[in-house]
Order: structure tokens, then sequence, then C-alpha cells
């Protein structure tokens, strides 16, 4: 993801079909909706509101006793006088040791002996930003420090030996506790990756297991080359992923088995269909005419007949600006992707085509990039100097475009010519961080845009931990629909304040 000072959390782009060779700029076909709703409220979340908030803290040096963590607040609670006492830091410790499974299909169980093993140790919330990781020693040893919370999901995954995962939900731990996984030979998964003809895919392809209930996920394992995995698990209902390296075209499949110690093992074969590829050729050029040189390029599967599975392949132009790939007969989507660069011309493209052969396209011109004269004012239509302005990308690379406004609360921003959601972060807790959309900024390119700044909920209170105050700590508030609608910092008495806009 290209990345900027300031994050926005965006919606996806809708796809619209279009006809053979077609091309399409990637804007959806919506009016704008550049409209927040900018009612205050310092009681409590409204009837439209989420019900719930998430307070997620990165204490600073000043508290380096503490970890990052979230605390959930309930709407039924006031939310203009806060009382949050963090959570106190715990160790946990432990080895990990395992068995030297078999990888192959031959699951005859060698050895008896556990033994050390590199493996990724990991304690978490799932939703929060409680939690941490660690690799373990030469000699299986880890260590983890925590937030003292409840509702941990702790999994163990081994680096190199093919052995079940370790996986416990919902767990507590208390300061000093010693875990000590120990990943047993579990039951062999095992089958067969294959064509409708019969023969293989050759390298490059993998499966996983992952655990459905928390999506925890193994180590990739590779299918040799006569086609066969195999794979290990404790007993009970898992998912066999399988995918292909990303310049290739197999497709990504997910599929559900089930392994009892009664049975003893599992198999679980793919049929990949028949996978016949094409070649498709074209060329693609800057929007000053110039040949998109090295231009990353992603094809989207829409379709593609009776082939199971999703599959997106991302390649580059050539030096001339050259599309060359080899793709599988259906409905493709094209997206075009400049490289981020704030001062570029172009802007990216999304375009859509049927394949039933080799084909070339015809010629592709990346659109131009639209400059947009913003004004930001607050309920008073009073101009508001320091307003940070970051616009994303809609789908594509998810870029971001930014800039602050000046003493007159006006800015100049360029963007790609594609739908964008914009995130405007005020200097203050005075007003709320704001969200508006674009979905054609071409067609504001002649006018002043007028954004006006909610005024928001109050949200404020003190972060404490055994009575004293968590100074200069970051706060960020994170609606139920994970996105960030507020952020501050607490003082050195650790009181926060911020203002957050949650209508949706």
């Amino acid at each position: 993801m290209r990345t900027s000072a300031l994050a926005l959390l965006l919606a996806c782009l809708p796809l619209g079909a279009c006809s053979n060779y077609e091309l399409a700029t990637g804007m959806d076909a919506r009016a704008d909706t550049a409209e927040a709703d900018n009612e205050a409220s310092d009681t409590g979340a409204s009837s439209d509101s989420p019900t719930l908030l998430r307070l997620d803290v990165y204490p600073s040096n000043y508290a380096d006793d503490l970890e990052n963590q979230s605390q959930e607040l309930d709407y039924r609670d006031s939310w203009s006088d806060l009382s949050i006492d963090l959570d106190e830091t715990i160790t946990i410790s432990g080895q990990v040791s395992g068995f030297d499974a078999s990888p192959y299909i031959d699951i005859a169980v060698p050895g008896d002996e556990a033994e050390p093993l590199s493996a990724t140790v990991r304690a978490e919330i799932p939703g929060y930003i409680t939690g941490a990781a660690v690799e373990t020693d030469e000699d299986g040893f880890w260590e983890l420090t925590l937030p003292a919370a409840d509702d941990y999901l702790f999994s163990v995954i081994a680096k190199e030996a093919n052995l079940p995962m370790y996986v416990l939900p919902s767990t507590s731990f208390a300061d000093g506790d010693v875990v000590n996984p120990v990943l047993d030979y579990g039951l062999p998964i095992f089958g067969l990756v294959q064509q409708s003809d019969g023969s293989t895919l050759g390298e490059d392809t993998w499966v996983r297991l992952v655990d459905p209930e928390t999506g925890v996920s193994g180590p990739a394992v590779a299918v040799d080359d006569s086609g066969h995995y195999m794979l290990r698990a404790a007993e009970g209902t898992w998912l066999v992923h399988l995918e292909g390296e990303g310049h290739r075209y197999v497709p990504t499949r997910t599929e559900t088995v089930s392994v009892t110690e009664e049975e003893g093992s599992a198999r679980l074969d793919f049929d990949m269909g028949q996978l016949e590829p094409t070649r498709v050729y074209g060329e693609i050029f800057d929007a000053s005419g110039e040949s998109a040189s090295y231009l990353p390029i992603r094809f989207t599967a829409l379709d593609i007949g009776d082939v199971p599975g999703e599959l997106v392949i991302e390649r580059e132009t050539t030096r001339d600006g050259e599309i060359d790939v080899q793709l599988l007969p259906g409905t493709w989507q094209l997206e075009a992707l400049p490289t981020f660069d704030p001062e570029g011309e172009s802007s990216p493209l999304l375009t859509t085509f049927e394949l039933t052969g080799a084909a070339t396209l015809p010629d592709i011109t990346l659109p131009g990039r639209v400059e947009l004269e913003i004004r930001v004012v607050d309920q008073s239509d009073g101009p508001v100097q320091g307003v940070a302005i970051a616009a994303q990308e809609r789908g594509f690379d998810e870029g971001i475009y930014t800039t602050v406004t000046d003493t007159n609360g006006e800015a100049r921003l360029i963007v790609p010519n594609v739908a964008l959601d914009v995130r405007l972060t005020p200097p203050d807790a005075t007003l709320a961080i704001t969200k508006y959309g674009l979905t054609d900024p071409a067609a504001h390119a002649d006018a002043t845009i007028f954004w006006d700044l909610a005024q928001g909920q109050l949200i404020q209170g003190i972060l404490h931990t055994d009575d004293e105050p968590v100074q200069y700590a970051v706060v960020q508030l994170v609606d139920e629909y994970d996105e960030l609608v507020g952020t501050t910092t607490t003082n050195a008495d650790g009181q926060f304040k911020a203002r957050v806009q949650l209508d949706r």
C-alpha cells in the first residue's frame, strides 16, 4: 500500500461491466456525495451511530512499562467524563518443541523424541492492537510482554517443520506464566493437485492450513512435482488454501476438509479444471503520450468459465510500455497502476475485457491528474488553518495524496482522476475528523470545493495505571467499522480530549 503521514480507510471500487475491449476510467457512475453530518452531540451516540467505539492507546516513553492496547467504549456510557485504567504489563514465556514428521505422502510416523522447534509465537486479541509476536531462539525458547487482558488468541506456527499449528482461543494469562507448546505429529491431510486431463501444475504451487474458527494459518507447503501435497493437523475441520505464485495463472482455491483420529488421515484432491492460457499483448502510454515503461499492471479474473477459484496476476509493462502476459480465457479486469508520485502526471486506469484467444488490446492512454482548489471552514463558515487533507484512491493501489490548509483555510491538491475518499483532520480537538467522497474529481476542477468540519461528539477523559496518569500517550478512536474517527494525545495529567463524527 502506498503510504503517507495520514491513513485513510477506503471503500471498494465498484466494478462496471464493459463489452469486449471497452475501456473505462475506473470512476463509478454515482453522483458525488461530498456531504458530512455535522450535528453536534456531547451526551452520547445517536441512534444512527455505531454502538461501540474502540480506543487505541500507544504509550509514550514516559510510560515505558505499558504496552500498546485497546479499550472498548460502550455507547451507553458517558463519553465526556471517561476514567480508563490501562492494563498493566505481564511477561509470559516458554519453549516450543515438536517432532520431525515426514512432509509428504509417506505418512509413517518417524521417531518419538520431541526436539526444540523454530516457530512464531503470537498472542493477540482479534480486532484490537493488543498483542505481540516473537520468533523462538535456536533452542525453541520465547518470551512475550503483553497487557494483562482477557480473550487472547494464542498461536504457535512452526517455521520449517510440517507440523500442526497450535491454537488456543479466548485465553487469559498471568504474569510469569510458562507455556511450553508441543507440536505433535497430528493427522495427515494429503491429496493430489491436477488438471482435468490428469497433468500436474509443476512447481510454484503451495498449500496451507487455515483454522476456520480463528483465521490462523499455517506455513505454506509446496506441492511436489508429481502434484502431491501433505499437511498435518489436529483432529477437526480445517480449510486447505491453495495458491500459485503471483506471476502464474493458477487460481486460488480454498476447500474444507475434516480429519478424525478414527480415520487416521484425510484426502482432499484439487481438480483445477483445464488451465489453457492464451497470450495477451498491448501497449500503455502515460498522460503525456510517452510509453509507460515498467508500469505495474494487475489482472483480476472476473469470470474464467468452468475453472474454479480466484485469480489475480501482477506484472509490469516492458521498457517500451508493452503488455505481454498469459491469461486464461474469460472476463478480466485490468488495472494500470502508476508508481506513486505526488507530482506525477498520470492517473490509474481500470478497464475490463473479454478474452477468447490470443489477442492484442487497443492502445491504452492513462488519464491525467486534476488540480483541486479547496477551502475548509468551521460551523460558522470561518476558515480553518492547519487542516490536514488526505485523499485516497478507492481501489487501485490506495494511493494517498495530502496537503494542509493555509491561514485562509485554503489548499491546493493535485489528485488522480479517480474516485477518492477524503479525510479532513483538524489541528486541534475543537472539531472532528470529517470525511467526504469525490467520485468525479474532474467535475470540481473549475471551482473551489467548500468543505466544512463537523462539530462532532465530545470524547474526553483521563488515562491512568496504578493511580498514576499516563502521560503523552497517542490516543486513536476507531469506530465499529474499523475506521479511524479521531486522534489526540494525553497531557501531563493523562487527560485527553477529541471530537468524533460518528454518524455515517
